[in-house]
């Protein structure tokens, strides 16, 4: 997997707010030799997620997720910067 790949697959997802099935992704990727590529980028991307399922074209009983890509908000704090304050609450022993 490429990294040059995730910005253009969260730019797909974020201009199309309703969510796109792997194929419609790779139908405007063609430059992705492969859908199983764009999954793997996909199943790496923090910010992308499953919102549903629908079915898959050919009706042949099969499902295929649709996905979405979240825009974080700009006062969202990053990760590594929940640990800096000590934790306000303390486990206290209960006695019985």
């Amino acid at each position: 997997m490429k990294k040059p790949h995730l910005p253009k697959i969260r730019k797909i997802l974020r201009d199309h707010p309703d969510g796109m099935t792997v194929n419609q992704i790779h139908e405007l990727l063609p430059e992705i030799n492969r859908p199983h590529t764009i999954r793997k980028c996909l199943l790496s991307m923090p910010d992308s997620y499953v919102d549903r399922w629908t079915i898959a074209e050919g009706n042949r009983g099969q499902y295929e997720k649709v996905w979405c890509a979240v825009v974080p908000p700009p006062d969202c704090p990053h990760p590594k910067d929940r640990y800096k304050e000590t934790p306000k609450s303390k486990w206290v022993v209960l006695q019985a």
